[in-house]
């Protein structure tokens, strides 16, 4: 995981980059419900908790080393 000074909330874009994903994966990801939103800003854009995106990239980890 790249390190990146985050606040709560992060949007799909950042999160790519932390996971080291394309934005269309995390999208995908998202829309799969791979990926949670915690919540969306009134324009629509989608913000995911920090949290989440621990949990996912524990995840990956534990899926490269085939666990």
């Amino acid at each position: 995981m790249k390190c990146v000074v985050m606040t709560d909330y992060i949007g799909p874009t950042k999160a790519a980059a932390i996971l080291d994903l394309h934005i269309t994966t995390v999208r995908r990801m998202i829309t799969a419900g791979r990926l949670s939103v915690h919540h969306r800003t009134p324009g629509g854009h989608a913000r995911i908790a920090v949290s989440e995106i621990q949990r996912v990239y524990a995840d990956m980890q534990g899926l490269s080393r085939g666990v």
